[in-house]
């Protein structure tokens, strides 16, 4: 019997489905690898985020592809992922449910390791610098709705204050914590007026032979500050696993940003950058505690209470 998904893909590509896996370790939507004479990727996108703006979504991957087709892009290996077009033309396709579908070539590549220790921080540094340098020519890029708040203190906090169910378990600990610095993580502020990737964790590059060749998750591309990047890159890569800033590792960040992106931030921001790389983990904290304490399920959880483990990790380690 047809699947779900090999009803979607019918959509895109005719093409008889050999198999199909779902791929876990995202938060948000659902997705799938699919082999039909080729690999490609599904996805079915969270319609409480997506519905309404998938337009805006369309307008930045739009100018974000035109940029890595430039020639300054072409000058070193770079993918951007290839969305397809079902066969009324669309990127997105809408099922009888009312759920939204994407569909995109697979593009082969290795995830980052830590294992290959500074080599691949550098290169992960030089990836985000090539980013942010292709980024340069994306013109009236849009802040979608969905993603507008990702860095946003001051949205979490109210999020979090508003909590108010009677029935509502907290953790003393991380209640304690927040009110202690909610006002020092506000006053560190940083230039604004880039155009990011807005997720760049590790965990969304892709490598070949040891080089960044892609970012993938280019839905919360927007305007903001190279900090919001640098910060995201710098939590998934050079926190050891006590929670503690590893500034080794950070430096090499730095070099490989500052060889991919043409100097464009200068080492002597480094101590701006982990005052901010602290204040993205606790932003972060914040959103898994708010969540764990809503129930909203904003970030799927592999265990009951994962998100509060998160949260435990991100706010109560200092850096």
């Amino acid at each position: 019997m047809e699947t779900c998904c090999e009803k979607i893909v019918r959509n895109y590509i005719d093409r008889p489905v050999t198999e199909v896996k779902e791929l876990t370790g995202g938060h948000i939507n659902e997705t799938f690898l699919i082999k039909a004479e080729g690999c490609y990727i599904l996805q079915r996108l969270c319609r409480g985020l997506y519905t309404g703006f998938l337009k805006d979504i369309e307008h930045n991957y739009l100018q974000y592809r035109k940029a890595c087709k430039m020639p300054d892009a072409g000058k070193e290996e770079w993918y951007c992922p290839e969305w397809m077009r079902t066969g009324e033309g669309n990127f997105f396709y809408s099922d009888k449910d009312g759920d939204i579908w994407r569909m995109y070539r697979y593009i082969e590549g290795d995830a980052f390791d830590e294992r290959n220790g500074t080599s691949d921080i550098y290169e992960a540094g030089k990836g985000l610098g090539r980013l942010h340098s292709i980024l340069e020519g994306c013109n009236g890029i849009l802040r979608p709705e969905p993603f507008a708040h990702l860095h946003d203190i001051d949205f979490y906090y109210k999020k979090y204050i508003d909590l108010n169910a009677p029935d509502m378990i907290r953790i003393e600990e991380l209640d304690r914590t927040i009110n202690k610095r909610i006002n020092e993580m506000r006053s560190i502020t940083v230039p604004s007026g880039s155009v990011i990737h807005g997720d760049a964790k590790v965990g969304n590059m892709m490598f070949k032979e040891g080089k960044a060749v892609c970012f993938i998750d280019t839905d919360t591309i927007m305007p903001g500050s190279v900090y919001d990047d640098l910060a995201d890159c710098a939590r998934s890569c050079c926190i050891d696993e006590k929670g503690c800033l590893d500034r080794e590792r950070l430096i090499f960040l730095l070099r490989g940003y500052v060889d991919g992106c043409k100097n464009r931030i200068l080492m002597a921001d480094t101590e701006l950058l982990i005052k901010y790389i602290e204040k993205n983990r606790f932003v972060l904290g914040l959103r898994y505690y708010t969540d764990h304490l809503s129930g909203e399920g904003y970030f799927a959880e592999q265990y009951s209470g994962q998100n509060a483990d998160k949260a435990k990790r991100l706010l109560t380690s200092f850096l």
